[in-house]
This record gives C-alpha cells, sequence and structure tokens, in this order.
C-alpha cells in the first residue's frame, strides 16, 4: 500500500508528511490486501486567518478498481489528521464487510432432477 501526501496552501514539514503516512498506514494494515494506494490532500481554505480552514482529503483506491473519497475539516493538522484516518477507516471497512457478504440467492422454481441408479445383475436374498 503506497500513501502520497499533497499539500496546498500550507508547508507540511517532513515530520509532518511521516506523520500522516504513518497514521493512515496504521488504521489501513488490516485492509492491505484489499487497498492499492491512498492520496491525502491537506488545504488551507483561509490562509492565515484561522478558523476552521484546513480541509483534508483522501482518495483510497481499492484493488478491485473502486475509490473511497473521505473529507474532513479541523482547526489544527493532526485533529484532521486523526479525524480523516478514523473517517478513512469507517468507509475501507464498511466496503469490505459488503463486499464480503454473500449474494442474496434466489430460490429455483423447479426441485433438481436426481439421477436414477440403475442396478443390473444385482441378485436379492
Amino acid at each position: 500500500m503506497r500513501v502520497y501526501v499533497h499539500s496546498h496552501g500550507l508547508t507540511v514539514s517532513n515530520e509532518e508528511r511521516a506523520y500522516i503516512e504513518d497514521r493512515i498506514v496504521s488504521v489501513l494494515w488490516r485492509f492491505g490486501s484489499n487497498v492499492h494506494q491512498v492520496l491525502v490532500s491537506i488545504r488551507d481554505m483561509n490562509g492565515p486567518k484561522g478558523g476552521y480552514d484546513k480541509l483534508g482529503r483522501a482518495i483510497v483506491f481499492l484493488t478491485s478498481g473502486r475509490s473511497l473519497i473521505v473529507q474532513a475539516t479541523e482547526t489544527r493538522l493532526h485533529l484532521l489528521v486523526s479525524e480523516l484516518a478514523n473517517l478513512v477507516r469507517a468507509a475501507v471497512r464498511s466496503h469490505v464487510v459488503r463486499s464480503r457478504q454473500r449474494p442474496i440467492r434466489l430460490r429455483r422454481k423447479h426441485r433438481p432432477v436426481t439421477r436414477a441408479v440403475r442396478r443390473e445383475n444385482v441378485a436379492f436374498a
């Protein structure tokens, strides 16, 4: 599983980038065979004004070919990453559980035909 981190409008240090990657990997490690890659995008919407201005978006590409998009908004980067990681885990878990459920099979209208066993040269006592 590969994790890519992009930032727009704010600077993310190498330590913060490593924290983001580690946090995402730690919540998705049990779904590793189902997840191909994760793109995490962090954006500062208001600039230096403050408030709920950090927007995080994660796009999870699954091995089945589907993709899941999760989005969260917070004031601080670490809170944003934690919220985003929890949402990603819930979305992937929900998808995996749904895909593992067996489809509902329709009942057959007719009974299957059973083969008659032909016995020859059998002597009854």
